[in-house]
């Protein structure tokens, strides 16, 4: 799932062991840098729980984009449950302007859930 600046992909929890093991390497063994693309580890419920040696400020997760990229995400997972900012962000008329952002754009961080 894209938006201008952020991609997200669902993993399963084999994925999810194979990526913190790379992440943590990275952030142990790397001198810190900016980077092109920066990746983290997250979760709907606990947040962001791993990066790499450019870690993602964690208050994107309160930017308008990021929470309708999370809206998409737990309802493709089958979730149920959403905060009250959640169902805010949701109503079509905000939904709509996220829904048709451009998508061809590079994006700068990518996230996996």
């Amino acid at each position: 799932i894209k938006t201008q600046a952020l991609e997200a992909m669902i993993l399963d929890p084999w994925d999810v062991l194979m990526f913190k093991r790379l992440l943590e390497k990275d952030r142990s063994g790397a001198q810190q840098e900016t980077r092109e693309v920066q990746l983290a580890l997250y979760h709907t419920g606990l947040g962001f729980f791993c990066q790499g040696s450019d870690p993602i400020d964690p208050s994107i997760a309160l930017t308008t984009e990021f929470l309708h990229l999370k809206i998409r995400i737990k309802f493709l997972n089958g979730e149920t449950s959403y905060s009250a900012v959640e169902l805010y962000h949701n109503r079509p008329k905000v939904l709509k302007k996220s829904l048709t952002l451009n998508s061809k754009a590079v994006p700068t961080i990518k996230f996996f859930v």
